[in-house]
């Protein structure tokens, strides 16, 4: 076996960088020995592969990637959820709030054998889940949308086929489309057009007291509607959102409740002279958003009430468990 040495110079001579030196030149230069060198020269020619340097570097996390990916696999095996409120694009998934990273790390080293030398400190495997993983700690949401939920646990199942799959994505494809539709009309604006979105809140209940025999008592509700005027990119603020509160000592949440306070806030609002059409949102309750009594009370103060400039009113009632509208926020 014959060696050639050569060494990069910076001129280049008839199209070439390299320079051919004797032996002693080459192993003066890269003060190296000329043993090692006819050692990597062997091992090339017996394998086809230069040999690599195995000098400094990380070590320690070769012997720990059977480690990592037993670690990470445990955590994509855990059954996670999305949050029914949050935004579009996100990405975040949920775990239920009785867990956490400690029980997670706990639940995992009682899972794997300690002989393999698999076991983590809390510290490691806290800093894979948190590096590696958008997951959070959440009650869950007792107001999903049923639909979604049915498919999404439909097209888990193993037992269908994947026609029956494909199927049950597309489904749930196009009720999600038909969600986003809502909230892209929420989000139009238009300067002949003016959009109010109505909602009830939660009832506060009263008294709230401190003493625990209290707690079993008669008690009774306090009722909160509210209407914002302004699209999903409008800013909520005190001259745009509007709060109505009644106790049931004084009347029911009903129909005739919330189409009163439609009316009154349309009666009370200012139009300007370019505006023909006014937009309301708000979910499918039939019991107090969407139903003739409502649809007529609000067809009534256009006939009789209205402005002459404003000649529609358009409803627009999303789908189920979609309507998380500007009241809610």
């Amino acid at each position: 076996m014959a060696i050639d040495y050569y060494i990069p110079t910076f001129r280049v001579e008839q199209g070439r960088d390299l320079v051919k030196v004797c032996q002693k030149c080459f192993l003066d230069v890269l003060r190296i020995s000329k043993f090692r060198v006819q050692r990597l020269c062997r091992k090339e020619l017996m394998t086809g592969v230069s040999p690599q340097e195995l000098w400094g570097g990380d070590h320690r996390s070769k012997h720990s990637e059977l480690k990592l990916t037993e670690v990470k696999k445990f955590i994509e095996s855990l059954h996670t959820v999305e949050s029914h409120y949050c935004r579009g694009k996100s990405k975040r998934q949920y775990l239920p709030s009785h867990l956490s990273i400690q029980h997670l790390c706990n639940a995992y080293n009682e899972k794997v054998n300690d002989d393999e030398g698999l076991k983590v400190k809390y510290e490691y495997f806290r800093n894979v889940f948190v590096e590696n993983y958008n997951v959070g700690f959440v009650s869950p949401a007792t107001d999903q949308c049923s639909k979604c939920l049915e498919l999404k646990e439909r097209i888990k199942c193993t037992s269908i086929s994947e026609v029956e799959r494909s199927t049950l994505k597309t489904e749930l494809a196009i009720h999600k489309k038909r969600a986003e539709t809502f909230f892209a009309l929420l989000k139009e604006e238009k300067e002949n057009e003016l959009t109010y979105s109505f909602d009830c809140q939660k009832n506060f209940i009263f008294p709230k007291l401190t003493d625990q025999s209290a707690y079993f008592l008669r008690q009774f509700y306090v009722y909160n509607f509210t209407m914002c005027l302004g699209t999903s990119k409008a800013c909520q603020t005190r001259e745009n959102t509007f709060i109505y509160g009644w106790s049931e000592l004084e009347a029911k949440k009903g129909s005739s409740e919330i189409a009163t306070c439609i009316v009154h806030r349309l009666s009370n609002t200012t139009f300007p002279e370019q505006v023909d059409t006014i937009r309301l949102f708000a979910d499918r309750a039939g019991g107090q958003n969407k139903n003739t009594i409502v649809i007529t009370a609000v067809l009534n103060w256009l006939t009789v009430e209205a402005p002459p400039h404003i000649g529609k009113i358009v409803m627009h009632f999303p789908v189920p468990g979609h309507s998380y509208i500007q009241p809610d926020h």
